[in-house]
């Protein structure tokens, strides 16, 4: 089955390439025990419909995940949402995303998956990933996925304060515009070009 991706109208590969690393903590544990039993994973909105509160929500688009502990229901969170969701540049594009596009996936409860080995090799040589670590997967089930240029995030989330345009850095993150560089603190940076794919669903591994 081909599936697109809700931003750019993309065909999104049939093979996926995740970074599965699992540190040696209680959270770590949990989510380690969960893919073991089923060599899956599970985006945080998929892995809470079968909350009727939280499934209204989510299809109506109304879920907003830095606001999620205060809700009147349970809620899972992926790793990556459990460990950003107070984080000030994340709070700043989970807010933007439910304003703007709110059926989009949200950072702080999708998958994030690269779409070649190629592209992990360069994200390796940049942040020091292990390779090693890196596995093939499918998806079996998707709500909505978004193509997006890791770059922008990664360039201003250690340093909000020095981003010129805000709105605009936003705007082309969730639209998945291809762009060169940014402007950080009013002077141009050249970005390299690494695109990611936001995951609302499940993915299996490919053995």
């Amino acid at each position: 089955m081909k599936y697109k991706t809700i931003n750019t109208d993309e065909e999104i590969p049939e093979e996926l390439y995740i970074f599965q690393f699992f540190e040696n903590t209680p959270i770590g544990r949990i989510y380690k025990e969960s893919f073991d039993r089923s060599q899956k994973i599970f985006s945080a909105g998929i892995s809470n419909l079968e909350n009727p509160i939280f499934k209204e929500k989510f299809l109506n688009g109304e879920i907003n995940y830095t606001d999620i502990l205060n809700e009147n229901f349970s809620c899972r969170l992926t790793k990556f949402g459990f460990e950003n969701i107070n984080n000030e540049f994340e709070v700043v594009v989970e807010n933007y995303r439910k304003n703007n596009f709110p059926h989009y996936p949200s950072r702080l409860s999708c998958i994030y998956a690269f779409e070649d080995f190629d592209t992990c090799k360069l994200v390796s040589q940049l942040y020091k990933w292990d390779l090693n670590e890196v596995k093939k997967f499918k998806i079996v089930k998707l709500h909505s996925a978004c193509k997006t240029h890791m770059e922008i995030i990664s360039t201003y989330k250690p340093d909000p304060q020095l981003i010129t345009n805000l709105n605009d850095c936003l705007k082309k993150y969730w639209m998945g515009e291809k762009i060169e560089e940014i402007l950080l603190n009013n002077k141009r940076l050249s970005v390299a070009p690494i695109y990611e794919y936001l995951i609302e669903g499940v993915l299996e591994e490919i053995k």
